[in-house]
């Protein structure tokens, strides 16, 4: 449903924030073997339906994960006359005899069709007509510079008529180029009606519920953490968001293996992937911790009570008080 969700309504650029294993990686090397073999602007009346002379582009975080995402791509051209699936062999076969593979290596792969697919940890130098970048959240917390390098050369290797695809789980809470896109592509325009242009970044984003697979047999006897009961009232009050309790054990289980990570690995809601405190953060696990049991919240003022207010009067930086 993920996949379809997200094929049903592409953009020209597309910020896509997700939760662990929902296959958008691998649909988006299928629609890029797609776009390397098939043309999908508007055909003329007996034109080709076969597509020439695109360049598409891989940059994940290091070349050995580029090669892996390129991988999925030779192996679903090879597949693509698997004599076990004979009513689509006929036609995969069709297809490899009018598009023959000119050239394969590690990060490279071309066609005769003067098509072709990089693959590396940048893209810089080329005009892309098709450009996956993945994990973009990693690189923006761990080599920012990296992360500059990608956007500014990347982004800027792309025109009108390009279609761009950045996929990610997010790291660094609010800071860092992942944020940055993150916060340009939910206040960009939802609708061309709205004022959506092909300049702007069309945010999905796609939580951990939406995997059938995220489950754990419950039952009935088993009585959940506080801590838990708590999370999936907040999201039901403030989010309408009801899960099964079959689903929340597989949360509380997950929570007990990543910690505060989990915001990151198994978001519920896209504001909390900012919420896993940053590495090298002062307190910051603590504050979380102490903000998941909801002892950061409004409380009514008790006027018979004394409230101490703790100042600091900065120097350099701002004056600070609590």
């Amino acid at each position: 449903q993920v996949q379809l969700d997200l094929f049903n309504n592409l953009w020209w650029i597309n910020y896509v924030l997700k939760s662990r294993q929902l296959g958008v990686s691998t649909l988006i090397a299928i629609l890029m073997l797609d776009y390397s073999i098939f043309r999908w602007d508007d055909l003329v009346t007996g034109g080709s339906i076969f597509q020439t002379h695109k360049i598409c582009g891989i940059i994940d975080k290091t070349k050995p994960d580029a090669e892996k995402k390129l991988d999925k791509i030779k192996l679903a051209y090879d597949m693509l006359d698997y004599k076990d699936d004979p009513i689509n062999a006929t036609l995969g076969k069709e297809i490899k005899k009018n598009i023959k593979t000119k050239s394969r290596t590690k990060l490279y792969m071309s066609w005769d069709n003067g098509c072709s697919i990089y693959a590396g940890d940048a893209f810089r130098g080329l005009t892309g007509q098709f450009l996956h970048i993945t994990e973009i959240g990693h690189v923006s917390l761990h080599w920012p510079q990296k992360a500059i390098e990608i956007k500014t050369g990347t982004l800027n290797a792309t025109h009108e008529g390009s279609r761009v695809f950045i996929e990610t789980t997010h790291m660094g809470g609010r800071s860092g180029v992942s944020y940055d896109l993150m916060k340009l592509a939910q206040a960009s325009p939802k609708t061309e009606e709205e004022g959506l242009t092909y300049k702007d970044i069309r945010f999905f984003f796609f939580n951990w519920m939406q995997d059938k697979d995220n489950v754990i047999n419950c039952r009935d006897s088993y009585v959940f953490k506080d801590d838990t009961i708590r999370y999936f009232d907040v999201l039901k009050k403030e989010y309408s968001i009801e899960v099964s309790r079959d689903q929340m054990l597989f949360y509380e289980k997950a929570k007990s293996i990543h910690g505060e990570k989990i915001y990151e690995e198994h978001p519920s809601v896209a504001e909390e992937v900012i919420a896993s405190s940053v590495v090298g953060s002062i307190y910051g696990s603590t504050i979380n911790k102490i903000r998941s049991e909801g002892r950061i919240a409004d409380f009514k003022v008790m006027k018979e009570w004394p409230m101490y207010c703790f100042w600091d009067v900065g120097m350099t930086d701002y004056t600070a008080f609590w």
